[in-house]
């Protein structure tokens, strides 16, 4: 486990000798560089059908709002939304987010937090381009908000074949948590249409390295 992790930060210190312009989206999870500049905005609506071993099925959606505050500066609200099984609440807890510029399009930091909760995650993202591929890079972790409890590093790299009117993209996700459960967790293979320069849409199926569980998603993505 130990020598994955010193892969990942010697591919992040590697990449960051050198910096292009890279944009990230759905249906990665992984984050991108780039920034949106002052007075940007970016929405994003999500929609998760995943399915367990066992055939259970779990369906999430979500919406997200960014703006650019800054050159060097992105704030961002998401609100999850909870659509199978039914329950009470259908609204997931509310998250704020913040985007640090470091390096223009190149290395950049995140901060998240669910509001109200004393939990937070710290997010190290790099990008580069490798014609004709883009790649992408993160290294993060996540604080309990418990004394007594754990952390969670994460880490993922994700890749993006840019066409005219097509990215086929994919990513790899895994976590260390300090238990036997620790390793590379899923992985993802997707396409984005660009139905014009500020309107994409998005497709995604991902799989699990743990056992049989797969979630296929579906996105929409917008710049104004």
């Amino acid at each position: 486990m130990k020598s994955k992790m010193l892969i990942l930060i010697f591919i992040v210190a590697l990449l960051s000798f050198a910096g292009v312009s890279a944009f990230a989206s759905h249906p990665l999870t992984t984050d991108d560089a780039g920034v949106l500049g002052t007075g940007n905005y970016e929405l994003e609506v999500g929609y998760n059908n995943a399915f367990s071993d066992s055939d259970i099925r779990n369906i999430t959606s979500g919406i997200s709002l960014k703006q650019g505050i800054t050159d060097k500066l992105d704030l961002g609200l998401s609100f999850p939304y909870q659509i199978d099984p039914v329950s009470n609440e259908r609204f997931g807890e509310a998250a704020l987010s913040l985007k640090f510029s470091l390096i223009k399009d190149l290395l950049a930091i995140s901060y998240t937090n669910e509001c109200g909760e004393s939990s937070y995650a710290l997010n190290a993202i790099c990008s580069y381009e490798f014609k004709p591929f883009i790649t992408h890079c993160n290294l993060g972790y996540l604080q309990s908000g418990d004394e007594t409890i754990n952390g969670i590093t994460n880490y993922s790299a994700a890749i993006e074949y840019p066409l005219e009117k097509f990215d086929v993209v994919g990513e790899v996700l895994g976590n260390d948590d300090g238990t036997s459960q620790s390793g590379f967790a899923n992985w993802l293979v997707g396409l984005r249409y660009k139905l014009n320069e500020k309107n994409i849409v998005s497709a995604g199926f991902g799989k699990s390295f743990k056992d049989a569980s797969n979630n296929v998603v579906f996105g929409y993505h917008l710049n104004f």
